[in-house]
């Protein structure tokens, strides 16, 4: 039941990437890693236009990075990197955020939508989209 209860809790908003930019800083000062320097760091965060952001009890707990002129600044639209912190992982908030960003992005007609987070959890979470959305995929 706790999955359920943190789902329910969680508010998700779109926000230009600025209103995230002091948690990302802070998330690289107290835990630095690769993993955080290549998903919000360098080329792969300075394309980024706006964040699908994941809070419970008004602090930031994941994000979705969206790069509407794609990773490459070539035209495609581009969903560039699905963070959550580590101690909300495995209770809905990635996919959740996932497919919040892809729904935005649809909005905004912004299609194909280039995945350019390839890993085995964003393969099942594509794998759980409605066709309708995967076809919307590049």
């Amino acid at each position: 039941m706790k999955r359920k209860e943190d789902m329910m809790k969680a508010v998700f908003e779109v926000v230009p990437k600025e209103k995230v930019a002091k948690w990302v800083r802070s998330l690289h000062s107290k835990n630095p890693s690769l993993i955080l320097a290549i998903l919000l760091g360098g080329e792969r965060w300075r394309c980024v236009k706006e964040v699908v952001v994941a809070k419970i009890k008004n602090k930031i707990v994941g994000v979705a990075t969206i790069a509407p002129e794609g990773e490459e600044m070539n035209g495609e639209p581009t969903l560039v990197a699905l963070y959550v912190l580590p101690q909300h992982r495995k209770k809905g908030i990635g996919f959740q955020l996932f497919e919040k960003a892809i729904d935005y992005m649809l909005q905004k007609g912004w299609e194909p939508i280039r995945i350019e987070v390839l890993t085995s959890n964003v393969m099942r979470m594509i794998n759980r989209l409605p066709e309708e959305k995967c076809e919307k995929l590049n």
